[in-house]
């Protein structure tokens, strides 16, 4: 067994002076992102995460029933929901945590309608991530 030692990435050793440049990626921190459609033009990860939180919070805006909100009464409410996006680009919706049943169906409904995402890569590989956003209603 042929054992090599390294310096800034580069062999000590004359006969193997090929250039290593070894891959350290911190915990929580993904290679990729996952995509929402329409981001992919973006060259980092923190543009496209920052894509991806406009684009779901957009589409939740658009596609939320908001009659319902006319069943509470007046005030703040907020609706916890987390979800999962898998390796094959689907959205697993996760839970959801509001004191009201018809908000709640609601943003289960509205989550399932979310498009594919592009998933996560890490080490070269899809995996699956959890996300959570916050709907947050103002009822006059």
């Amino acid at each position: 067994m042929l054992k090599l030692k390294f310096k800034n990435g580069q062999a000590l050793d004359s006969d193997h002076q090929e250039l290593i440049i070894p891959t350290k990626v911190a915990e929580g921190v993904y290679e990729r992102v996952p995509i929402y459609p329409g981001c992919e033009e973006l060259l980092n990860n923190t543009k496209r995460k920052a894509c991806l939180n406009r684009s779901v919070a957009i589409f939740i805006n658009r596609n939320f029933n908001t009659s319902l909100s006319a069943l509470m009464l007046s005030g703040k409410y907020r609706i916890l929901t987390t979800f999962k996006v898998l390796k094959n680009g689907k959205v697993e919706v996760g839970k959801i945590k509001t004191s009201n049943e018809n908000m709640e169906y609601e943003a289960n409904r509205v989550l399932n309608l979310l498009p594919n995402i592009q998933p996560v890569i890490q080490r070269g590989v899809p995996v699956v991530v959890p996300l959570s956003i916050p709907i947050v209603f103002q009822i006059q």
